[in-house]
């Protein structure tokens, strides 16, 4: 299963931070291009292909808008929403109320901040009014020599010395470590690099040299700490580089085998064709559906994030998270890819082929027809 990466980065106040409402939109009217939401680097990025995916993620994101916009009239879509999300309903009220309040605002709240980000408004809670930078090469970001016992580079990209000894010379300075303690002790499987062009670090779970060397790693949305720790002293003359959140889509993104794996059939439109629209007792799962595109959309949710909470708790694989959504699980709605597949199920019951009957996935029976 590919593991679509993003690295949890933050303090425990921001973490517990509860979720606000907010008004979810009932569509995307705009169509952005990935020069205009992000800050593209070294013409690294196909901007004609990111600007089809961004087209595709608009498309999906809107029909994951009309779900939710139409879910007290649709049990389709309270199905979507309970089996993907884990969310409960109260089918017993008129009209239908949603039972799981704290994890549907949640929801909110994403779907509200995908949204506001590809229609242009930027990301919400974000460090500076600069554009996220997307990265489509790993070049960008490299593991100090030293690794964690590296001396730190401080938002200038000078070394963070301490001491000098009689000649002048770096006695003692800070290392990596010392100024991302708790980042260092979330686990031993994570690496820091250090982004020359953001002056700061980026941090990843793997003992990797680059960044895309993880086999089946697409994509990538880190965080570096928005607060270093104070301490080492924080000692005057020392900064610290502030920057937003940054997505990296690796070469694999761009380049899945269709049907061999998730995210890897071509096009969104092409899941509705004759050809390709699954009919009753179909064993396909839902996540074979995945175009090159949903690793960009999946990518969307852990960079739009406001609260930290994002992450993708191991859920990935289609039966897994349906399995999951049966159990209510509440790990659920801070995860991408729960929301990826959730609008793909969307856009296909909303739009079967000519004389098809809409369809949706459930891991007991395959595709299957289930009435309104």
């Amino acid at each position: 299963m590919v593991k679509l990466l993003s690295l949890l980065l933050c303090i425990a106040a921001l973490c517990l931070s509860p979720a606000l409402s907010v008004d979810v939109p009932a569509s995307i009217d705009v169509t952005p291009t990935a020069s205009s939401i992000f800050t593209l680097t070294n013409s690294e990025c196909d901007t004609t292909t990111l600007d089809s995916f961004l087209k595709e993620c608009v498309v999906l994101h809107n029909a994951l808008l009309k779900a939710y916009a139409n879910y007290k009239t649709d049990k389709m879509y309270r199905s979507m929403f309970a089996v993907y999300l884990g969310i409960t309903f109260d089918e017993s009220a008129s009209p239908i109320v949603v039972s799981s309040t704290s994890k549907w605002t949640t929801v909110e709240n994403r779907l509200a901040n995908v949204a506001t980000f590809l229609s242009g408004g930027g990301l919400v809670g974000a460090r500076t009014s600069d554009k996220p930078n997307l990265f489509c090469t790993d070049s960008f970001a490299v593991v100090p020599k030293y690794g964690w016992n590296d001396l730190a580079l401080d938002g200038n990209g000078k070394e963070m010395i301490i001491s000098y000894d009689e000649d002048g010379d770096p006695e003692t300075g800070y290392t990596v470590a010392d100024v991302y303690p708790h980042i260092k002790a979330m686990g031993d499987n994570i690496t820091p690099y250090w982004v020359s062009l953001l002056k700061g670090y980026t941090f990843a779970t793997g003992a990797y040299e680059k960044l895309c060397d993880k086999e089946k790693r697409q994509g990538l949305t880190s965080r570096a700490d928005a607060y270093p720790n104070t301490e080492a002293g924080s000692p005057e003359g020392l900064t610290y580089a502030s920057f937003n959140r940054h997505m990296l889509l690796c070469p694999n993104s761009f380049k899945n085998e269709a049907g061999k794996g998730p995210h890897s059939q071509p096009t969104v439109a092409g899941l509705v064709t004759n050809a390709n629209y699954p009919s009753k007792g179909d064993a396909r799962p839902m996540d074979r559906f995945g175009t090159l595109s949903c690793t960009l959309y999946h990518e969307l949710f852990h960079i739009v994030d406001s609260a930290g909470t994002d992450s993708d708790n191991g859920l990935y694989d289609a039966i897994k998270i349906m399995l999951a959504g049966t159990k209510q699980d509440d790990r659920l709605v801070n995860a991408p890819e729960p929301y990826v597949l959730l609008a793909l199920a969307a856009y296909m019951y909303q739009n079967p082929p000519s004389g098809a009957t809409a369809m949706w996935y459930w891991p007991i029976g395959g595709w299957q027809k289930l009435a309104s």
